[in-house]
């Protein structure tokens, strides 16, 4: 693209208009928290189990937050989980009797 003469000193004339201006800075982003809806808070943790159930028998899972009312644990492959399972921790071989809450994909939320 050739520019004339004209269009060079227009474009110059706003770069240095540009440089002396004030700058306005911009407003600080806030990071707005969700509600917390749970009985109990939860603490991150990575802990290896298995959903224990009748009909799939021993699913891994990773355990990534655990509190005294449930836990978000991690399964390998998006597999549709039964209503009632069993979590076991490896390490101490606690067991719960488990509510999947909910499932989104490889996570699922379980209640005690």
């Amino acid at each position: 693209m050739v520019m004339d003469k004209r269009s060079n000193q227009r474009l110059a004339s706003r770069i240095a208009t540009l440089k002396t201006s004030a700058t306005t800075p911009l407003p600080p982003t806030r990071h707005v928290a969700r509600e917390e809806h749970r009985r109990a808070p939860r603490r991150q943790c990575y802990r290896i189990g298995h959903l224990l159930s009748a009909g799939d028998g021993d699913i891994a899972c990773v355990i990534r937050d655990l509190s005294t009312a449930g836990a978000r644990v991690h399964v390998h492959g998006e597999l549709a989980l039964p209503s009632f399972v069993v979590l076991r921790m490896d390490g101490n071989g606690a067991s719960q009797e488990c509510r999947v809450a909910w499932q989104r994909g490889q996570e699922a939320g379980l209640a005690f």
